[in-house]
This record gives structure tokens, C-alpha cells and sequence, in this order.
């Protein structure tokens, strides 16, 4: 995991994040298993204030946009994780063919952190791990964020 971090660190520092933002998969094999892992970082929406528009219009109108988050905050083409948790950058990693149980889960999502922790400073916005649980047909996943110390927990 580490060594598919290291070659995603080295895409953001060399890519052009565009409109649609920056995906990479990956994937290994480890006793009889194969992983799969998905890295995406997307850009978060820009409230730009309109040209010739007073500094304090955009501040209301950013205001207001906090004030409405919802349903249709996010794009419908967006991964069900930003629309769910708010991250603009994370790594999926799941197991091809397998239904992983929440301990198997989160065996891997510590193995992920640790491997995301040890590139961690090429990361800007920090990186959130996400494992999905039960092969992902029921949609949960156990998901970390660790940044400057803190660690969040999904």
C-alpha cells in the first residue's frame, strides 16, 4: 500500500488537478487475495465571487451556501464517500471477490493509514482510508483520517 501511496504522491505533485479531478487505481496481490486500491482526489467547488462584485456579495453568498447544505450540495456524479463524509481526497482499498467482516475491515484500514501516515506529508488536503464492509453491497464502510495528530473516524 505504501508503494501505490508513494506513486499517487507523485502524480498530484506532477498532474494538473482539471474540473473532474485526479483518479488512479491500483492493485497487489497477498496471500491469495487481490487488492484493489482507488485513489481520488476531487476539487472542491470554488465560490468565487462575480467580477466587480463587492467582497462582502461573496461573503453572503457563501454565507448562504453553508446555510443550504442538503441533498443537491454535492454533484449526483460525485463517489457516494464526498457526498456522504464531505472528503475531497481519499483511498478505497477492497478486497477483488471477497466479503471483508468489520475485523478483517479494519485490520486493513490500519495497514492503509499506516502506509498513507508514512507519505503523509507529500498529502495536501489530507487523506481519508476507506474500507468497505460486507463486499460493499450494503454500502458501509469503516473509514480514518489521521492529520497533524488528530484522527477522525468514520
Amino acid at each position: 500500500i505504501t508503494l501505490a501511496a508513494k506513486k499517487w504522491a507523485g502524480l498530484l505533485r506532477t498532474e494538473t488537478i482539471d474540473d473532474d479531478g485526479l483518479m488512479s487505481r491500483d492493485e497487489f496481490n497477498h496471500m491469495e487475495f487481490k487488492y484493489e486500491l482507488t485513489f481520488q482526489l476531487v476539487r472542491p467547488e470554488a465560490s468565487d465571487p462575480t467580477p466587480g462584485a463587492s467582497p462582502s456579495a461573496g461573503v453572503d453568498k457563501a454565507r448562504s451556501t453553508t446555510d443550504r447544505l442538503g441533498l443537491h450540495t454535492f454533484p449526483m456524479r460525485a463517489h457516494r464517500l464526498q457526498r456522504w463524509f464531505g472528503v475531497h481526497h481519499f483511498l478505497i482499498v477492497s478486497v477483488r471477490g471477497q466479503n471483508i467482516d468489520v475485523d478483517s475491515a479494519r485490520t486493513v484500514l490500519s495497514a492503509a493509514a499506516l502506509a498513507v501516515q508514512n507519505v503523509a506529508p507529500a498529502f495536501d488536503p489530507p487523506i481519508s482510508c476507506f474500507v468497505p464492509v460486507d463486499g460493499g453491497k450494503r454500502r458501509r464502510y469503516l473509514g480514518e483520517l489521521m492529520c497533524g495528530g488528530a484522527r477522525a473516524v468514520y
